[in-house]
């Protein structure tokens, strides 16, 4: 962090800005949140575990197009509210059940169509995006070019690292790849079209081989005011005998009508010998990821597909969500099967536009094994001020 205050200084010097103004005038935005998750394992433990934590971010106010900000982000167990003697929960503040960190912390410069931004900032691109459905969200260091105009867009850039719950917070800042993963896509959106392709380039490490250039390309069609088709293609070509190399495509439907929104997707990963699909630095961007299962955790050595679908209602105050996921694979070398059943189930209730409260469960079948068989009871509290 020191090296992002240092060099804002070093701006602010040459520019001769008047810095007091901009600390003076900059906004102050975050959000409360507790969190309890407790998991019942049928053929391991049962962990469980209550935090309470969120975010607090503030916004440097603009000086001849520069900006900045910085936001720090926390998750503190709750040891009464939490179990013990290996029944603890470590998804919420890590094995310590306490993380701490600063999030983000940038440089930025705006003008007309243009943003570069440097230092730690938060990215939502189809292999690395936030995945905010804990307390502690992803981030990433990372250097960042975008161009927005009308109804294109780009956006390029560079990671060299990340955090979150995706990354393990007993690892805090970890690396991205070996060297550092490059990046660039191009977008168009318009009322009924939506195209949108993108590069990513790589390196492994050591402990987790990673290394692979993967082009990727998805779009949308409002064939109705109510119906809208989509579709994407995703081709990893391995780098470095990392064993990442994959072809998978998707399809989706999604209705939306009144409070009611249904969609039905598909997702083919062709057979590929010894080898695997690797959804990035996030949530994964298939349309058939699922809260815990995705295509990836069957797709090594074997031809796999996945179809989910899902439906949500909103009356007045309240959301309902319902998902279920089908995930089959083929026999690999070994002669054998996968096949993995998740359902999901939310309810969701707003006090007002700053506050509400979230229970989820998520139910994993594994039917070919009852090993990974699990029901995850998940309740969240929000507050954003």
């Amino acid at each position: 962090m020191k090296k992002y205050i240092g060099l804002s200084l070093v701006v602010a010097s040459v520019l001769n800005a008047d810095v007091t103004d901009m600390v003076k005038n900059g906004t102050v935005e975050g959000e409360f949140r507790t969190f309890y998750s407790g998991i019942d394992n049928k053929n391991d433990t049962d962990v469980f575990a209550t935090a309470v934590g969120g975010r607090l971010f503030y916004k440097l106010a603009s000086y001849n197009n520069f900006g900045g900000g910085v936001e720090f982000t926390t998750s503190q167990d709750i040891n009464f509210l939490s179990g013990d003697d290996g029944h603890r929960n470590t998804n919420l503040s890590s094995k310590d059940g306490s993380y701490t960190t600063v999030s983000q912390v940038y440089l930025s410069y705006e003008k007309d169509a243009f943003k570069v931004v440097a230092g730690r900032q938060n990215l939502d691109v189809p292999f690395a995006d936030g995945d905010d459905v804990r307390i502690v969200s992803n981030s990433f260091e990372a250097y960042t070019l975008a161009y927005e105009k009308d109804s294109l867009s780009f956006l390029g850039g560079f990671v060299t690292s990340w955090q979150g719950t995706d990354a393990g917070l007993d690892n805090g800042w970890s690396a991205v790849g070996k060297n550092g993963m490059g990046f660039g896509g191009i977008s168009y959106e318009d009322d009924i079209y939506s195209l949108s392709g993108w590069v990513f380039d790589v390196d492994g490490t050591k402990d987790d081989e990673v290394a692979n250039t993967t082009y990727y390309v998805d779009g949308s069609y409002a064939l109705t005011e109510n119906l809208t088709l989509s579709a994407q293609y995703l081709k990893q070509v391995e780098k470095d005998s990392s064993g990442v190399e994959a072809t998978i495509f998707g399809l989706m439907a999604e209705v939306e009508t009144n409070d009611v929104i249904f969609s039905l997707a598909y997702n083919n990963s062709l057979k590929e010998d010894a080898k695997q699909s690797f959804s990035g630095f996030g949530g994964g961007t298939l349309f058939t990821s699922m809260d815990s299962e995705i295509l990836d955790n069957i797709t090594k050595d074997r031809g796999a597909y996945a179809i989910c679908a899902t439906a949500g209602y909103s009356y007045h105050n309240v959301g309902f969500g319902y998902a279920y996921g089908d995930f089959n694979g083929n026999n690999n070398s070994a002669n054998e099967q996968a096949h993995v059943v998740e359902q999901d189930l939310m309810v969701e209730y707003l006090f007002s536009d700053n506050a509400s409260i979230e229970t989820t469960m998520v139910m994993v079948d594994d039917r070919e094994s009852t090993n990974e068989d699990s029901n995850n009871l998940r309740v969240k509290f929000s507050y954003n001020f």
